[in-house]
């Protein structure tokens, strides 16, 4: 929804759907708003995730071909390349719907190509005024990492980063925060046992985000 704020801003006349986390409520949603509004949309902005989304995508774009909307579309989620893989007719069926793809990282907009698409690349952005420059005399490094405990992210990563850091910044932590796909376990493991750590929502956490700003 962040983005159609933006339009708002600059003067377009925006219709945004749907919040619901539901897929199936979402699917009801955005159907009965794109056959409902359909006389009023121009441009049909639709965000692609894959997955089990991705019959709401397919439903979607269709309806918005069929309404003769332009469509754009915006890749997102690191297993997109994966599904697009497993399912290359459906994936491609469906893309092939959009005039204009693009996506907010490079890596995103290489996966399309071997399947005839070209993509455009348009990072995330974010309001730098949320983020104001603080001087800090001593720095004491504090990291966040907010995905799923699964390979495509790379937890592992994370970890790794912090053990190279305390060698010149002991001080430094790291917040893991996500589901468990798999590897939870192998990054508790791989861990040093003399680091401090604790499982669970850490009651201190709004505040230790704040610190970071």
């Amino acid at each position: 929804m962040w983005l159609s704020r933006y339009f708002q801003a600059a003067g377009y006349e925006v219709i945004a759907v749907s919040a619901s986390p539901n897929r199936y409520v979402r699917l009801l949603d955005i159907t009965w708003t794109l056959l409902r509004r359909r006389r009023r949309i121009d441009i049909l902005f639709l965000h692609v995730y894959g997955g089990a989304s991705f019959v709401v995508e397919d439903v979607a774009s269709f309806i918005g071909r069929c309404s003769g909307h332009r469509i754009i579309m915006m890749l997102h989620g690191g297993s997109m390349p994966e599904f697009m893989a497993s399912f290359p007719r459906w994936t491609r069926r469906v893309l092939r719907r959009a005039d204009a793809i693009v996506a907010p990282s490079a890596f995103l907009a290489r996966a399309v190509e071997p399947h005839g698409f070209r993509c455009g690349v348009i990072p995330n952005v974010i309001d730098i005024r949320l983020y104001p420059f603080r001087l800090r005399r001593a720095i004491a490094p504090r990291f966040f990492w907010m995905r799923s405990f699964h390979p495509v992210y790379n937890p592992l990563m994370a970890v790794k980063v912090l053990e190279r850091l305390r060698a010149t910044h002991p001080e430094a932590t790291l917040v893991m925060g996500g589901q468990d796909k798999g590897m939870q376990a192998e990054v508790e493991r791989y861990a040093p046992r003399s680091w401090p750590r604790r499982r669970g929502a850490p009651p201190e956490l709004p505040r230790y985000g704040a610190k970071t700003a």
